[in-house]
Formats: structure tokens, sequence, C-alpha cells
């Protein structure tokens, strides 16, 4: 059976929902009026390894009336977009269980009848209005790393507010409207950051702590988010930031891009040591620094100056992208789907890796599959010329490049034609990281 990814259900469609709450009512049914014990060696008899029932709300369910109502949620879930884009599935399936409870007991009380439509509607309803009273605005606070400044400024792309870290408590009570409760505990901090190693903390305002450790980093990316529940608020708040900074970071050599991050993606130890040993001979040691964040200075101000333009059409993309817009743009979804691969492959620590999600990135603009297609697409869409050379150390033309990323690296690796662990992919690496960047800027211009 196709189902349609709108709102509205076909009858087959309200059928196959309606049957599920149909068990579920029925199962109410046959176990109202039984005693605790009763109830409970019924629930030992649909599965003896549960020693205590499903609750809802203060509510008992039994397994089959559980496992019903849950399967009324995923299928409603399926088949309505907006509850889909706004509700996390976690969150739905408890506003879904909620409104069952609530409404089984004005069911319970009316006897045996059959159970019309309208009360499958009517709990589905009561759900979505749950998740939108909880879709208020929310503003979600995010470490980042960006650039080592000795001066930082706020700026902002989009939806993204990027400031540093000491602006966020006024920032806070900027947002609060007036001083928060927690600001004196958080300044006791700032004048003597031991408290927070000591049990004097535990007099202080639980927020205090949280702010002035947040305080510290170096970025904080603040995101106003509104129309989802908390969940996929957050989700989408951190989506936000992420093609925030990948956008930001397009503009700088991928060697450079790999150092801008959200704090808690940064996958990589600030410090890799290494020690190796002779035989007969003592230790040696390494020590290589993983720093995150692009050194600069003034540069960041005419970084922005420059590129002001770019930043605003990057902006009005991930503000589009976040605020549940209904008539999504192709091109424009296209080009954020393969930021989001780029800056996944300038991150990752491995050279094979970074290769499939660079390529991953040109198939993500061109929705094609293979080498010729993309070529096909690059010259069709981005008027480029196959014969024209795009790696001037290698004397590579543009077929010859994306044959090697694509073919010679990226499909033998996935496909188990090359045996992955002792190859060197640092050529394919730097070879598919300026092609897919060059791409990526030169789509901009026409998304």
């Amino acid at each position: 059976m196709t189902r349609k990814r709108t709102r509205r259900k076909s009858a087959p469609e309200a059928k196959e929902l309606h049957a599920f709450m149909e068990t579920a009512i029925a199962e109410s049914r046959r176990t109202k009026g039984m005693t605790a014990t009763e109830f409970f060696e019924y629930i030992k008899g649909e599965d003896p390894s549960y020693l205590l029932p499903p609750m809802v709300d203060e509510a008992y369910l039994t397994l089959a009336e559980f496992a019903a109502v849950t399967s009324l949620g995923r299928l409603a879930r399926d088949l309505d977009s907006e509850v889909r884009r706004t509700a996390d599935e976690a969150n739905w399936d408890r506003a879904v269980k909620s409104a069952y409870v609530s409404v089984d007991g004005e069911i319970a009380k009316e006897g045996a009848p059959p159970i019309p439509e309208a009360v499958t509607n009517r709990v589905l309803d009561a759900a979505k209005e749950r998740i939108r009273q909880a879709s208020g605005p929310i503003t979600h606070y995010l470490g980042c790393y960006l650039f080592d400044n000795p001066k930082p400024q706020a700026f902002t792309i989009g939806p993204v507010e990027f400031m540093p870290g000491t602006d966020l408590p006024s920032r806070i009570a900027r947002e609060c409207g007036s001083r928060p409760k927690w600001f004196d505990d958080y300044e006791k901090l700032q004048q003597d950051p031991h408290l927070a190693e000591l049990r004097e903390r535990t007099r202080l305002h639980p927020h205090a702590d949280d702010v002035y450790y947040m305080s510290r980093l170096p970025w904080v990316a603040a995101v106003r988010v509104e129309g989802y529940e908390p969940s996929m608020s957050q989700r989408r708040a951190t989506d936000a930031a992420r093609l925030a900074i990948g956008g930001l970071a397009l503009n700088l050599h991928p060697n450079s891009s790999r150092a801008m991050s959200l704090i808690n993606e940064w996958g990589r130890p600030l410090v890799t040591r290494t020690m190796l040993q002779a035989p007969g001979r003592d230790v040696a040691v390494g020590v290589r620094n993983n720093r995150p964040q692009v050194h600069a200075s003034g540069e960041v101000k005419e970084l922005m100056q420059s590129q002001s333009e770019y930043l605003a059409w990057l902006g009005e993309l991930v503000s589009e992208a976040i605020a549940n817009a209904k008539h999504p743009r192709r091109l424009r979804d296209g080009w954020l789907n393969a930021l989001y691969w780029y800056q996944i492959a300038c991150s990752e620590a491995s050279d094979a890796r970074a290769t499939i999600c660079f390529s991953t990135s040109i198939e993500s603009l061109s929705l094609s599959i293979g080498a010729q297609a993309i070529i096909e697409w690059l010259e069709n869409i981005l008027d480029l010329d196959r014969g024209k050379i795009v790696a001037p150390n290698l004397r590579w033309t543009l077929e010859e490049a994306v044959g090697e990323i694509y073919e010679a690296a990226r499909s033998e690796a996935v496909h188990g034609g090359r045996f992955i662990i002792f190859q060197e992919y640092q050529r394919q690496r730097g070879l598919a990281a300026e092609l897919c960047r060059y791409v990526l800027l030169l789509y901009s211009t026409i998304a």
C-alpha cells in the first residue's frame, strides 16, 4: 500500500488506524473491573517476563493495549508530514499514549457499543495539540570552535548568532528580560573559579555553574527555533549551527575547515601522544597538537566584509531550512545536503572515509550515481568542460579527476574492490576536497 505523504489519509489507512484503536479499547474493556492482583496475573499470562505492566500517566495498560497504541502512533506519524517535521518520534509516542489514556477513561464509561472512528481522530487531534502547545519559541545555546581571535566579535548567519562565550550571561539575561536569579552566583564564580571545585558550589544556584562553564567556551551559537517540540527543536538548532559553520568554513582551505566545529561534535583529542621503542633502545615519544579553531586576528572582520553577500545568502538558506518550509527548493536543499557532507569530510581523520564523504557531497548536488553521470551534470548545470584542467599539479582534467575520485577511490573502497587498510588516500582526499569546494562555491551562485 502506498501511503500519501500528506496529512490527508486514504480510507484504507484510516481503517488501519482505527483497527489499532479498537484493539486497544477492547483490551481496556476486557480488564475493566479487575482487581490489581487479577490484572497483574493477566499481564503475566501475556508475557511472564514482565514484572510490571506498562504505565502511562499513572494508568496501567496491558501489553496488547500498549502495543496497539504504539502502532497507532507510529502509523499516524508516518502518514502526517507535519507531525514528522515537528515532533520527535519518542515525544509523539508519549503524546499519543497520554491522549489515549484520557480518552480511554471516557470510552470505558460508555459500555460496549462499537467505537466510532471519530474517537481515533479525537486521540490523534489531542496528541497534535499537545505537540503544538510544546512548540513555542526556544533559544538554544551551543558551544563552537571557530576563530582563535584575541578580540572576538559577535556575528550572525541567518538564525544563528555567534558570540564569544563571555557574552553569553548578558545574552541570557537579555532574553529573560530581567536579571536571572543565578546571576549573583555566576559573578561569584567569576571572582573565585575555585568555588566550582569545592563543596561551596552546592550552595550556588545550579544554573550558575552551567552558565559559568559555557561562558568559558571560545564561542557560543544562539539559535532561536519556533514550531517544533523541544527535542526536535534541539535537533533543528544543531542543524542550523552546523550548516552555518560549514558554510562559513567553505571560504577557507579544507585544512582550516576541519578546525571549525560544534564542540559536542569535535571528535579528536586535543593532543595526540605516540610512543615507540626499538630493541635495546629507550622509548621515543612524540606529541601532535590537534588544536581546534582557525588562528586569526583582523582577518575575521575582513572575511566577513568580503563575503557579506555570500553569508547573507547562506543565512537565508539556513533560515528557510529550519523554518519548516512546506515548499522546499530543490537546488538550495541539494546545496545544503552537499555542504553537510563536505564539512563531515573536512573533519574526518581517515583519508579513505573523507574521500567517500567528498564524493557523496558531489552526488548530493547532482542526484547522479556514477562518474560519467556526475561529469554530465557538471557540464550541463555548471557549464564546466570535462577537458578543463582542474588539478594543475597533476595535469588532470575534470573527467580524469572525477574518475579518480569516484571510481578509483570511492567505489573501490565502498564496494570492496580495494583493501583500504593499507592504502594511502592522501592524494585522492586533497583532490576531492578541492574539487568539491570549487563545485559548491560555483553552485552557490545559481542555487
